[in-house]
């Protein structure tokens, strides 16, 4: 799925063990053959056929609390939403994903996989 929506950001949540768990999950690995493609544990769990690096950023929650919230990038223009989503969550989470100028909304999930997506919200850089 190609996802690219300008001035939307998909976030997802899960329960990973580490900081370093989380990041290799989502770290693209590059094949030597050029006719493989791409993977991580991220695209494989997700129909998403591949996003920026660059635009997309993790965050590990230290100690149970969503103080590392404030810390993402453009956060201000989405917070009160995201936070009032992250409150209907059912279960423990202590990780979020953050793809910019991606919607997944419409993206079916998969059973099993390390993280759950939350919502698409628009954002603004300023």
């Amino acid at each position: 799925m190609n996802c690219f929506e300008k001035n939307m950001v998909s976030v997802w949540y899960g329960h990973f063990a580490s900081e370093d768990e989380l990041f290799e999950y989502f770290e693209i690995k590059y094949p030597e053959d050029e006719n493989e493609d791409v993977f991580s544990g991220f695209l494989n769990d997700h129909e998403i056929d591949d996003f920026d690096e660059d635009f997309a950023e993790g965050v590990f929650l230290v100690d149970g609390t969503d103080d590392g919230i404030k810390d993402v990038s453009y956060v201000d223009s989405f917070l009160s939403p995201l936070l009032h989503d992250l409150s209907k969550v059912d279960g423990k989470y202590n990780s979020l994903f953050f793809i910019y100028d991606c919607n997944t909304s419409g993206l079916s999930e998969k059973n099993g996989e390390e993280l759950r997506f939350l919502a698409a919200y628009p954002y603004s850089k300023d």
